[in-house]
């Protein structure tokens, strides 16, 4: 077993022993320190592949925002020319949440910029819907420079549209709070739509603690990206919570810590 460490293989046990001398001892810190390494080993390499997914993705995903972003501002100008400024403000909004999303060089952003992404987001549901869809935002001046994932927002709004809206339903409302408390900037995503129902609830409970890969397909595929990036980021001290109640809505409250330490 030692010979198979030594040579990298950190998968090993030696066989158990009831012996309660130094040799005993010996092989029983022996098998706790291999299992150690040998998980060290598989949450390293699982991160090294979450980034690297992450990478691929947003390289596949500039092809064709570029040319998107492009055609948008031309119609934004055509738009102009033809004095349709509706069509201007809707095009702009496409191409600034475009060109937000093509920005890659940072990953952390100011809780602001990411509120701005969000209302030009906003403003184009709110095209769709009309009054269908009302959204009040509430960030404390105090969390705005804090540093955030970026597009952190943006899945769990899309969700709340996405999986919220009740045809049956007048109105719904979104609310998006930000607030600080003494160890947590506190994130709040809630609305008033269709909720999940229980059966529902408990699954996707039970999905959110599932280990797998990043960048699925699937429903709420948003909400896990999100829960991966927050507990991958911030580790074990980050807390993601979902509530969701049928016909009255569904919350999502993200803790992230304060005390993170730089450059990890």
């Amino acid at each position: 077993s030692m010979k198979k460490v030594s040579s990298g293989n950190f998968n090993v046990q030696m066989p158990p022993t009831r012996r309660n001398d130094e040799i005993g001892l010996l092989i029983d810190i022996f098998n706790e320190m291999a299992e150690k390494i040998n998980l060290l080993i598989n949450s390293e390499y699982k991160l090294r592949i979450a980034k690297k997914n992450a990478q691929i993705s947003a390289l596949q995903a500039q092809i064709n925002p570029h040319f998107m972003y492009n055609a948008l501002q031309s119609i934004g100008t055509l738009a102009l020319r033809k004095n349709a400024p509706e069509i201007y403000a809707m095009s702009s909004a496409i191409a600034n949440m475009l060109r937000y999303s093509l920005q890659s060089s940072n990953e952390m952003v100011p809780m602001s910029a990411e509120i701005d992404n969000i209302n030009n987001y906003l403003y184009v549901q709110k095209m769709r819907f009309g009054k269908r869809l009302s959204v009040e935002i509430h960030i404390d001046d105090e969390v705005k420079g804090f540093p955030v994932p970026k597009l952190i927002l943006q899945p769990l709004v899309e969700n709340s549209i996405k999986y919220g809206i009740d045809d049956s339903k007048p109105e719904e409302s979104i609310t998006i709070e930000a607030k600080r408390t003494d160890d947590f900037v506190v994130i709040t995503v809630a609305d008033t739509g269709k909720g999940i129902n229980s059966n529902n609830f408990k699954m996707i409970q039970e999905w959110l603690k599932q280990d797998d890969d990043m960048f699925q397909n699937g429903e709420h595929i948003g909400f896990k990206n999100v829960f991966n990036r927050i507990k991958l980021i911030y580790g074990e001290q980050a807390q993601v919570n979902l509530y969701s109640e049928a016909e009255v809505g569904t919350t999502v409250i993200i803790h992230i810590p304060l005390n993170k330490e730089s450059g990890e």
